[in-house]
């Protein structure tokens, strides 16, 4: 089965660089038109289910999905993004302002390998409860990184991980294991595959 993971669309706090973290941050003007673009560069492709973060940045963006091709939207509850403690609304300039010369903060950041763990035991939940289907999962850059991060060798990881906003990244799932068949296509990418 596939499973296009989708990057939910812009929010004013992506713009500023603001960590967002657990913070319910809505899409801007231009992550609701980012979200109707992937939304519009989905509707070839024959999914049966679309399934969401129930943070609004995702659940929004997961809506324009399924007004478009009129399907529900189904909550995971493990699609939410990395929980980032103390950093959570802050920019990591302000952060080292505030703290010159100290390590990055660590108190109440979930660490990065329980997000990994996390990012696979989500997307897999997603496919055990579609099997046999394509869907579309929508979630969190710092999940979809994680789970990437978890799955692909260094040699294979892309030289750069950051997933642009509304972007979309297939892992593959078959006989209980997970693969990345491609990281971070934009709408007009997967609109030429």
């Amino acid at each position: 089965m596939k499973l296009y993971v989708v990057r939910h669309g812009e929010t004013d706090w992506n713009v500023a660089k603001r960590w967002q973290g657990h913070a319910d941050i809505p899409l801007n003007a231009l992550g609701h038109a980012q979200a109707r673009e992937t939304a519009e560069a989905l509707r070839g492709i024959p999914f049966t289910a679309i399934v969401s973060s129930p943070l609004s940045r995702a659940s929004q963006t997961a809506d324009a999905i399924a007004a478009l091709v009129g399907l529900p939207v189904e909550t995971e509850p493990l699609l939410i993004e990395r929980n980032v403690g103390e950093m959570s609304g802050r920019t990591v300039e302000q952060w080292r302002a505030d703290h010159p010369g100290e390590p990055f903060p660590n108190a109440g950041m979930e660490l990065w390998e329980d997000v990994k763990t996390r990012g696979i035991a989500a997307l897999t939940a997603c496919a055990k409860a579609h099997p046999e289907e394509d869907i579309v999962v929508v979630t969190h850059g710092g999940l979809v990184r994680a789970a990437a991060e978890a799955l692909l060798t260094e040699a294979e990881r892309p030289a750069e991980m950051h997933l642009t906003n509304a972007s979309i990244c297939r892992f593959d799932y078959a006989d209980g294991t997970l693969s990345v068949v491609y990281y971070n296509k934009t709408a007009d990418e997967l609109r030429v595959e």
